[in-house]
């Protein structure tokens, strides 16, 4: 069978779109498929109904003179493009909502696909990690880790707040996905810390601007849970998958959307309202307790197997 597997991606960049299709791809071709990656650059300044407009026109049911069987389109803009054997999967986990076209009715939208995956789909379908490495478990610090964009619904005030209840021995450190030349990333930091110089926290919170992923696993190998928060999201980032495989334990809040799907309260992580202060004394219980949280983070792990979160399962259940 010949699988095009299509996203769009902003050039120049780690895309993570533009990876998981070239890893589904490869996955493919394990099977003894024809498969090719088909990546489409998109801009960021153009509105997205422009661009899924344009993505209408192309004619993706041939490709070097073969027929193309199956498209697989990879998050949006993507899913506008137009095949008879399309399969789109939705794996978009960031949603600016500074772009006019991002308000009340692309909420509602988000909702209405998340409710509809939940009723048709059975078990969502998470994005894999190709690459493993640098995840096994190390000896725990007394430190959080929150990670994500401050141009995102990713809440890192909520992580922030929580600190000012929790014991004075634990730290957080921020992983921050955002370019330091974005807009808004200066104003949207020096915010986060003025508040946290306000809450005398200073000395306790560390912000890092742009961790390769190196340094990211680092890091969680040695937390004591990571803290995932964004509000409503489709898929998981891909350090909520990385926290599993590190057996690490994720706390998170039941109005996250994918990463609430993953976690079982009080068996492989964390889940609470959105509520700061529960979120410290969830914060302080497994920072006291070590076994709980290794139990919660051995759990953590073997919910990738129970969850089917492997290219093998997904390229399985793409093409049922």
């Amino acid at each position: 069978m010949n699988i095009l597997v299509a996203t769009c991606y902003t050039p120049f960049t780690h895309d993570r779109n533009a990876r998981l299709a070239r890893e589904l791809s490869a996955e493919f071709s394990r099977r003894g498929h024809q498969s090719d990656a088909v990546l489409l650059p998109r801009h960021q300044q153009i509105d997205l109904a422009s661009q899924s407009l344009a993505l209408r026109l192309l004619d993706l049911t041939e490709s070097a003179g073969n027929p193309v069987h199956r498209l697989i389109t990879l998050g949006e803009p993507a899913m506008a493009l137009r095949h008879p054997h399309q399969i789109a999967w939705s794996i978009d986990t960031t949603r600016p909502e500074s772009e006019p076209f991002f308000g009340t009715a692309r909420r509602a939208f988000y909702a209405s696909l998340l409710d509809a995956k939940r009723r048709y789909t059975g078990q969502p379908l998470y994005p894999p990690l190709a690459d493993t490495s640098g995840l096994d478990a190390g000896e725990l610090e007394p430190v959080y880790l929150w990670a994500g964009s401050l141009a995102s619904a990713a809440r890192a005030s909520h992580a922030l707040e929580a600190m000012r209840f929790v014991s004075r021995s634990l730290r957080l450190t921020l992983l921050i996905s955002d370019e330091p030349s974005a807009p808004g990333t200066t104003a949207a930091l020096d915010a986060l810390r003025r508040q946290a110089a306000e809450w005398s926290l200073s000395d306790r919170i560390e912000f890092v601007l742009r961790p390769t992923p190196a340094q990211r696993r680092e890091r969680l190998r040695h937390c004591l849970g990571l803290l995932a928060l964004h509000h409503d999201q489709p898929a998981p980032e891909d350090v909520v998958i990385e926290a599993l495989h590190a057996r690490r334990p994720v706390l998170t809040f039941d109005d996250t959307g994918a990463a609430a799907g993953l976690i079982e309260n009080g068996y492989n992580g964390v889940k609470q309202t959105p509520d700061p202060r529960l979120l410290a004394l969830d914060m302080n219980r497994l920072a006291v307790d070590r076994t709980l949280n290794r139990q919660l983070g051995e759990e953590a792990f073997a919910s990738l197997a129970r969850h089917g979160i492997t290219w093998s399962h997904v390229a399985e259940r793409l093409l049922s």
